[in-house]
């Protein structure tokens, strides 16, 4: 074909469709409503807690006895208190509490990507 050809071919054009008009109708503004806002996040938060608080029992139940290879969680908490509670301790060159230990290791991390 050659280009004279292609333009002397007529092509039928479908004829044009009216559009249609979508109205959009304005939403109702919402009102504060603090009870919704706290069931939400009751349903949010109620299944986690109680997950966690039924594996902590559990853990609790199962390694009370004086046999059990595990340390129960309140004996768990009652020796990582002290750690948890004051972290920036110093008390010498390996008495150091557990905040300045996580600060070392991400002071090696950073040191070992930018050698990297």
């Amino acid at each position: 074909m050659s280009i004279q050809t292609i333009e002397d071919t007529k092509v039928k054009a479908f004829p044009a469709k009216p559009a249609e008009v979508i109205a959009f109708t304005a939403k109702a503004r919402r009102r504060f409503d603090p009870l919704a806002i706290a069931g939400k996040l009751a349903s949010a938060l109620v299944p986690p807690i109680i997950v966690i608080a039924l594996m902590l029992v559990v853990w609790q139940i199962a390694c009370s006895s004086p046999t059990s290879s595990l340390p129960p969680p309140t004996q768990v908490w009652n020796e990582a208190y002290d750690l948890i509670a004051h972290p920036f301790f110093d008390n010498g060159p390996q008495d150091i509490g557990l905040a300045w230990r996580v600060l070392i290791s991400l002071q090696r991390v950073a040191i070992g990507f930018g050698l990297a």
